[in-house]
């Protein structure tokens, strides 16, 4: 038994080490590629989406699974907003190992309809992406959807507002842990979605 990888970790085409904008022109790679190749070489990754359906999690999945098998740790923050979450999208994620999902049921004020992620990395080539693309499959494959990417290496000061800010809503009330082996929580979801 290897303690070290036999073959390199794979990389997104953008550099782990500056910021960049994709906005979906030929020559760019998917949002969902580019997801996945952060994920593999992230340490702790933060969703942040306000949709979540079972077509974008079957995107960036096997990603997330290996993610999940070397350790990393998946927290996922979203709402039942519009009811276009999907309740088997949010036990998929749920159930990865090391992963945590918390859903806002506050339907009134549509406090969170940000579409973020970041990716930690112990190397500190930290990333995040913000921009229009929920965790959907047209959104990671198809949509016309621009995402900043920032990088810890010449914006690392918006890297520190993004992982504070996550924190915080991760911290709020509003947000309630959902693991779909509880059946109340389960219940309780798919009520709201309907």
């Amino acid at each position: 038994l290897s303690l070290f990888r036999t073959s390199p970790v794979p990389r997104p085409a953008t550099p782990l080490s500056s910021s960049t904008l994709l906005t979906r022109v030929r020559s760019e790679p998917s949002l969902g590629h580019e997801l996945a190749r952060e994920i593999a070489s992230a340490d702790r990754i933060d969703i942040l989406s306000a949709f979540i359906t079972m077509g974008g999690v079957r995107v960036i999945a096997p990603a997330l699974q290996e993610a999940a098998r070397r350790g990393a740790s998946i927290r996922v923050l979203t709402t039942v907003f519009t009811g276009t979450t999907e309740v088997r999208a949010l036990d998929e994620l749920a159930q990865l190992e090391r992963a945590e999902v918390k859903v806002s049921y506050d339907v009134r004020r549509t406090r969170l309809h940000a579409k973020a992620w970041m990716f930690g990395r112990e190397t500190e080539l930290h990333t995040a992406y913000v921009g229009s693309a929920n965790l959907t499959a047209t959104a990671l494959a198809s949509g016309q959807e621009w995402m900043v990417k920032i990088a810890n290496g010449d914006l690392p000061a918006v890297i520190t507002k993004f992982a504070g800010t996550f924190e915080s809503l991760w911290n709020d009330a509003e947000f309630e842990t959902y693991d779909p082996r509880d059946d109340r929580a389960r219940s309780r979801l798919e009520d709201a979605l309907r």
